[in-house]
């Protein structure tokens, strides 16, 4: 059978060697050295992603939005490149540029040559 205790002082001593030997370990993870260093690991390496992700002025938000106005001007000035290519291919060649003009905005023709005259609308005629 069973131990026999005298008294109810041997009984409480009993329950506080057994609290003191189990402590609670189903309810709560074992001490691991390990574990607490990595949990530590873990709050450091989250706030650094935080850092190098949005906070800092190297940020990897920032870059990425660098990148994305770098090309929104790269493509204005190949726009732009384009233009200033065929306003100098026009300025090589004034004549045409100015014969061009005429005959779209002033509707001019050379000596000898036929207009026709497609009906329809009337075109405006050109301010003077």
């Amino acid at each position: 059978m069973g131990p026999t205790f005298n008294n109810d002082r041997d009984v409480m001593r009993d329950i506080g060697r057994r609290i003191g030997r189990y402590r609670l370990s189903r309810y709560a993870p074992p001490v691991d050295r390990v574990r607490r260093s990595l949990r530590w690991g873990w709050w450091l390496a989250g706030l650094w992603m935080l850092w190098v992700g949005v906070i800092s002025e190297h940020s990897l938000l920032r870059i990425w939005r660098l990148a994305a106005e770098n090309h929104s001007t790269q493509a204005k000035l190949v726009s732009s490149s384009r233009q200033l290519d065929q306003i100098a291919a026009t300025l090589r060649h004034p004549e045409r540029m100015i014969e061009s003009t005429a005959r779209r905005e002033y509707r001019w023709a050379r000596p000898g040559e036929r207009v026709y005259i497609i009906s329809g609308e009337r075109p405006a005629p050109p301010a003077p």
